[in-house]
């Protein structure tokens, strides 16, 4: 029995850079089909096509689009008969292939309890960012699509945020020894203790590369300062998402100690 990782978190959370970050240290992330960049992943989505396709097309059997929009509620979802032996066939063919390996995918999120009863010894790297970040990045992707699947609007925005996030910390809570919860600033900022706790956690053989290697900050948006994202933190904050950002940080995995902690 190898190593299975799942990248995964709210979209637009950093979860192809996380994803792009480890392949350069060494992690498998696809098995030869690779989705190709787009406007809102100019680097690329570092996505498995067929596990994407598979999640992608159980969302729209549900009426919910590609990727997954039209959530309503916060319960994890199933395959059904047919999308399990597939999702079972696609993780056979990858076991056979690699040692160990992951994939990435924000739609993973609404799946996991259905991966984890497929592959029992299933690792997660799950990542979040704050509300207001995400739903910036969203609004911003929106203005520049061409594809209607990637449109946003702001109140959806929000809402579909609490419901990834909500299933993340459930998922956290259920499963906390093969799950690593990480924010996306701590990978930014502390990328080789994350390292060290990823290989740590999840026995993978990983070799540190620093991300800064990888990282633009233009493509994040991670304009602090900006009018919008100041209003945003406001709206996210009156739509509750404060008390789950906090929630998230209490649960969250630290690469290195916290202020006045011991190690």
């Amino acid at each position: 029995m190898g190593t299975t990782i799942c990248i995964t978190g709210m979209h637009r959370s950093g979860t192809s850079l996380s994803a792009s970050w480890l392949e350069r240290c060494g992690l498998p992330i696809h098995a030869g089909r690779l989705i190709t960049p787009a406007e809102g992943n100019p680097k690329g989505h570092f996505e498995d096509l067929d596990m994407a396709r598979l999640q992608a097309q159980s969302l729209q059997r549900r009426g919910l689009g590609s990727v997954g929009w039209g959530l309503r509620g916060d319960r994890f979802l199933d395959f059904d008969p047919g999308e399990r032996a597939r999702a079972a066939d696609l993780v056979a063919e990858r076991d056979r292939v690699f040692p160990a390996w992951g994939w990435k995918d924000p739609r993973s999120v609404l799946f996991l309890e259905q991966w984890k009863a497929l592959v029992p010894h299933l690792k997660v790297l799950a990542i979040w960012r704050p509300a207001a970040d995400v739903v910036d990045s969203l609004l911003r992707r929106s203005r520049r699509t061409t594809n209607p699947d990637m449109r946003a609007r702001a109140w959806p925005a929000v809402e579909l945020w609490k419901a990834y996030n909500r299933l993340v910390v459930a998922y956290k809570l259920r499963h906390p020894s093969s799950t690593l919860l990480l924010s996306l600033d701590d990978i930014l900022t502390h990328d080789e203790h994350v390292m060290t706790l990823i290989d740590g956690r999840f026995d993978a053989g990983l070799h540190h590369v620093p991300i800064a290697s990888l990282y633009q900050q233009g493509l994040l948006g991670r304009a602090g300062t900006s009018r919008r994202l100041a209003l945003l933190r406001v709206l996210t904050a009156h739509r509750g998402c404060t008390r789950l950002e906090d929630e998230l940080c209490a649960l969250s995995d630290r690469p290195v100690p916290a202020p006045g902690r011991q190690p």
